[in-house]
């Protein structure tokens, strides 16, 4: 006897003994009544198979009160079925729940083909014409599903119903079968025309359609009025578009199929329409994905010019490997440092000075502590000559240090720790530097070192492709051997919350675990946010800390970064910013765990995904770990190449031409790779943790409460430095060096150094609201420098010497103002719609110069290809008048909106502006620049300028004019509290001589009237 013959004995007895179904809980709870079942002795509900063909019972399928639907073991359903009797033609569909609806409904004979699969089969041998097929909607994700899920694993439903080649209905709402959908709504359906009978379009070949407003509920509204079926599937696809901008993090790409198709009218769109629309989202999503990756893979064609070995495990390397270049390419929490990097160390001590590099301070005293070496801060220039040294762990700046140039310069065995970030590192001119040397200066000497090494190891769990070209560049034509160990799935799960509300939705799941007995270790991209939040669990009671750059001489912290390891053991909750979001390790081997979840709160506003990722396995052996993804706004779509030609193109603007250098695209492609990254952020940092094996589940929402605690919080911090910036000691330029200069700061001192910054850089002798308002957390200081370039104002610092990469290109920036602006008297002038677009011609003319100087937003650098590589052109916005506001905006002006006369006169721009006193023909709605904003940006730029050292810029006569009219108004500021109007009216008078009303004096008596007139004495 075969197995399926068994199967079917065993289903004749099982179905023998079974009594009567009169009624079941599964029944009643799904509303439905069935006549022929049976129920067994353990109260399940039986359903019997029989073969479509034959006629012949082949199985059972037994359904307990919770709806559990079980197979006998053993047997066969394929072209099993069961008939619910009724009128012809019938119904095939798969559940029993689903026939018993629509025989309710319809009064058909309805089929129950068990699964999907089987619908083909047994339409296959049982189908007569007028039959239908009754699908599922399976096109909607479920609670709690993981992350990653493919598309196609979806719509099962209607994919059978079109295999079987017969007409088919299917519910509307996704997610729904026809039990779902209720007997009323079943009739209705089924009396219409079958969702078959939609027409199905090319998705490639949609025409493109906005569906217009920036909310999702707009373009909900849009489809749900679309009435024919070609509109209503190009409104999808833009829909779907719009949506696919938050998608995966926010919404998976079957969500966004099932919010669309949930919004169209019944009927309109075939299901095989929306398929193709988001199988072209999904086309993209790849190319997305790709690039998130590439940031921690290695290209195959890269891995190919190399020695490339793939292995489970760290391999033992013995003095014998130890030769040439060492890629260790290998998952996070491997033991990289430890088991590779300490045995190289030991060797190179045996054969001479090793040195070992980690890309940030704070990382060099644990880096020192696993690899046995002394860093570099204990080590003076006498001590390098010591042969007893066994080596040097150091932050990469400090290999530029001339105390120890002895050992870079003969150092054969190289350690470098996190390669991908180190290299990064050297895009960073204000941090990656020393007194020695800026950022250049440590790129050579890294070269260099990397260049005579007898052997260099690199280490990171995020190698590519730039990490291979730089050490290519450093060892020309030599095969490096590439170690990669594969992922291991070690059980790691992460809940992950998106949106605005996702911080206290983390803080939420923290203080749950905490309420538990657990203990959290939580990385933040920012130092503030990490401030915050120690604060916030501090109040709760809980043992707290926060590790941040701002606090480096604070005891505790200070404690802990020497040894983490022992400190941590010591709080509840640890709160690292990004100081130590790489390079330190906590495993506590020797005392056991104590850490239970691990946390992170960024949004790309700092950290790319890859530095995220890092900062999440600080603690090695952390599995559970609750994510908040918060939105951002950045911009991607950024290009090495776009970036080089603006710096070229800003250089010969500046009067300083040019060329990249082998360091100017270094940097330029860590720019735009780092920009890209950072505005994908949360899809990014997703997709590399779905590649580390990470399991991901989308987390239920906010916290009301702890929303409303943390936004109190940080209102009172915001309040309380405030508060310390006002109060802070008074100090001068030398005492600023000095703490400038000073390692690890208080926090009183870095206070005392910010108060001095913005009074230094507002040029004010005091901080006081108006002042910290006005200064907004720095962004001030931009403003008041595009104003004054504007004017043809700009910093005296001479940065022409530098690198492309390095230069502020401050006239260029002037220079840029007045080629958009010429004709403009922005004082006075009213602007209509035709001189915006003018200026917008202008700027779409020069846009990758414009955006990499800051004039314009980065969207107008972006650089997108088409599939031979050529650029494509610039979509133009649409509204002109709204980008040409956002250009002011960046100056630190308003405009606003005023209905006057316009005279339309294609001669000039200031006659299209329509100054007031030229008539005109009638009335228009034009723009004209806020005085107030004008008044304010000039008040605070004559005080900046007035304690800086500037210089003009030669554009034309009005630059002139506008310096000399900003030196008098300094003037009168000054003696402004002892002057009459009269004294000020003759003095004003007397500057002007018999010169030309110019813009500079324009502006200056408004000036007059609006700010220096509540100064006067009379």
């Amino acid at each position: 006897m075969d197995a399926a013959t068994a199967a079917a004995s065993v289903a004749a007895r099982v179905w023998d003994s079974g009594k009567p179904a009169n009624t079941h809980p599964y029944m009643e709870r799904k509303g439905i009544t069935v006549d022929g079942l049976r129920v067994d002795l353990s109260g399940r509900l039986l359903v019997p198979v029989y073969h479509a063909a034959t006629g012949a019972l082949i199985s059972v399928q037994r359904i307990d009160r919770d709806g559990d639907k079980r197979f006998l073991s053993g047997s066969t359903t394929e072209a099993g079925h069961f008939v619910i009797p009724g009128t012809s033609p019938c119904i095939f569909t798969e559940g029993l729940a689903t026939a018993a609806t629509i025989r309710a409904a319809t009064g058909r004979a309805v089929v129950v083909c068990f699964n999907a699969k089987n619908l083909q089969v047994v339409t296959g041998i049982m189908a007569q014409p007028g039959d239908v097929v009754a699908a599922d909607n399976d096109n909607a994700p479920k609670p709690g599903e993981r992350f990653g899920k493919r598309l196609d694993a979806y719509g099962t439903g209607h994919r059978a119903a079109i295999a079987t080649g017969l007409p088919w209905y299917m519910p509307h709402t996704p997610g729904q079968d026809w039990n779902d959908a209720g007997v009323e709504a079943t009739a209705r359906a089924f009396a219409g025309v079958p969702t078959s009978a939609a027409p199905i379009f090319d998705a490639w070949k949609l025409e493109r359609i906005e569906p217009g407003g920036k909310a999702p509920k707009q373009w909900v509204l849009a489809l749900a009025a679309a009435t024919d079926p070609r509109t209503a599937a190009a409104l999808a696809l833009a829909a779907a578009g719009r949506m696919y901008m938050i998608a995966p993090a926010q919404i998976s790409l079957a969500g966004t199929r099932a919010a669309v198709e949930a919004a169209l009218p019944a009927g309109l769109v075939h299901p095989t329409t929306l398929d193709g629309i988001m199988g072209r989202l999904d086309r993209a999503m790849d190319h997305r994905k790709a690039a998130a990756l590439s940031s921690v893979m290695i290209p195959a064609d890269v891995l190919a010019r190399h020695r490339h070995e793939v292995c489970d495990a760290l391999p033992t390397l013995t003095p014998a490997d130890y030769e040439g270049v060492i890629v260790l390419w290998a998952p996070m929490a491997s033991g990289k440092t430890r088991t590779i990097g300490r045995p190289f160390i030991e060797h190179g001590s045996s054969q001479g000075q090793p040195i070992a590099i980690c890309h940030r301070v704070s990382l060099v005293h644990d880096l020192a502590r696993v690899l046995g070496l002394e860093r570099y801060g204990e080590i003076d220039e006498h001590e390098a000559y010591d042969p007893a040294l066994r080596g040097l762990a150091t932050c990469l700046p400090s290999i530029t240090n001339p105390a120890h140039d002895v050992l870079m310069r003969r150092a054969d065995y190289l350690f470098i720790d996190e390669i991908a970030q180190v290299l990064r590192f050297l895009s960073a001119k204000d941090q990656c530097r020393t007194a020695h040397a800026n950022n250049e200066g440590v790129y050579d000497r890294l070269r260099k070192m990397v260049a005579r090494a007898k052997c260099i190891i690199v280490a990171d769990a995020g190698c590519d492709a730039r990490t291979i070209g730089f050490l290519e560049s450093c060892r020309p034509g030599e095969a490096f051997r590439v170690i990669e160990m594969r992922q291991r799935r070690d059980g790691i799960e992460a809940t992950y919350h998106t949106g605005g509300g996702a911080p206290s939705a983390v803080v939420g799941d923290c203080l749950a675990e905490l309420a538990a007995g657990g203990r959290i270790w939580m990385a933040t991209e920012s130092s503030r946010r990490a401030k915050a939040l120690g604060a916030f669990f501090q109040a709760q009671g809980y043992r707290a800390i926060a590790i941040n750059a701002d606090n480096k001489g604070n005891r505790e912290q200070a404690a802990f970064l020497a040894a983490p390891e022992a400190e941590s053991r010591n709080y509840d909750v640890v709160i690292a910013s990004p100081v130590i979001g790489s390079g330190l390790s906590v495993e506590h081997r020797d005392t056991g765990q104590w850490f239970t979840l691990g946390a992170f709160i960024g949004g790309g506003h700092r950290l790319t995904p890859a530095d995220a990722a890092q900062a999440l396995r600080r603690v090695r052996y952390l599995r559970r770990f609750s994510l908040g993804l918060m939105p951002n706004s950045q911009v991607g779509r950024q290009a090495s190449e776009g970036i080089l030609q603006a710096l070229e193109q800003a250089a010969a603007l500046d009067g300083r031409p040019a060329f990249p250098n082998a360091f100017t695209g270094l940097v330029a492609q860590i720019t735009a790779d780092e920009t890209n990254a950072r505005a994908d952020f949360a899809a990014g940092l997703l997709w590399q943790l779905e590649r580390a094996g990470w399991a991901l589940r989308h987390g239920d929402g906010s916290d009301e409460a702890v929303t409303a605690a943390l936004a109190e919080l940080k209102a009172d911090q915001a309040q309380a430095r405030r508060i310390a910036l006002m109060a802070a000691p008074l100090i001068d330029d030398m005492d600023a060096r000095r703490l400038e200069a000073t390692p690890n700061r208080t926090e009183l001192q870095n206070i005392t150094l910010e108060a001095w910054r913005i009074r230094a850089s507002l040029g004010v002798d005091a901080l006081d609201d108006d002042a910290l308002d006005f200064w907004d957390d720095g962004a001030a200081v931009r403003r008041l420098d595009r104003f004054s370039a504007w004017q043809g104002i700009v910093g005296a610092y001479d940065d022409t010497k530098d690198n492309l990469a390095n230069r502020g290109f401050r006239r260029a920036i002037s220079k840029a103002y007045a080629h958009l602006l010429h004709g403009i008297d922005l004082a006075t002038d009213r602007i209509t719609d035709a001189v915006a677009d003018l200026v917008l011609d202008r700027v779409i003319d020069q846009r990758l110069l414009l955006a990499r100087l800051g004039v314009v937003p980065k969207t107008y650098g972006v650089w997108m290809e088409d599939r031979d590589g050529a650029l494509l052109p610039f979509k133009r916005p649409k509204t002109a008048r709204k980008e040409v506001g956002e250009m002011l905006r960046r100056m630190g002006l308003a405009w606003r909106p005023i209905t006057a006369r316009v005279q339309f006169d294609p001669i000039s721009l200031g006659e299209q502006g329509a100054t007031a006193h030229k008539p005109a023909a009638k009335f228009s709605r034009v723009y004209q620049v806020s005085p107030d904003s004008l008044a304010e940006m000039q008040l605070w730029a004559d005080r900046r300028n007035a304690r800086r050292q500037t210089a003009m810029v030669e554009r034309d006569v009005a630059a002139n004019d506008n310096l000399r009219w900003s030196e008098w108004r300094l003037a009168m500021w000054a003696k402004g509290s002892t002057m009459t109007r009269d004294e000020v009216a003759t003095a004003f008078f007397a500057q002007m001589g018999d010169g030309a009303v110019t813009f500079g004096a324009r502006l200056t008596v408004f000036w007059l009237r609006h700010v220096l007139v509540d100064r006067l004495a009379a």
